[in-house]
């Protein structure tokens, strides 16, 4: 037969745990701003932006390259690829 009370001490602890976790959530909510909630904590966005922006870029050195307009696409290219490169090495220079 279960004693009286012995749930009490299992509820309180997970109340407990769930009121750090709010508060925790809370604290990085606070921190981190608009742009911490979409690119993450501070360890991590860095990484996440130059991955944005190698992304971005590649897309639009395929879209310069299949669409006509007044920049010549080697010229584009010979800016661009330096760009992706420099991010390129700063996700993979990161990482050791």
């Amino acid at each position: 037969m279960p004693e009286e009370g012995g749930g009490q001490t299992e509820y309180r602890v997970v109340e407990d745990a769930t009121q750090r976790f709010a508060i925790e959530q809370t604290r990085m909510t606070l921190e981190a701003g608009w742009l911490g909630k979409f690119f993450g904590s501070a360890t991590n966005a860095p990484i996440y932006i130059a991955g944005v922006v190698v992304f971005l870029f590649a897309i639009t050195c395929v879209v310069v390259l299949f669409v006509q307009s007044n920049v010549p696409a080697p010229d584009f290219l010979n800016i661009i690829v330096p760009v992706i490169t420099l991010a390129l090495g700063y996700l993979f220079g990161k990482s050791t």
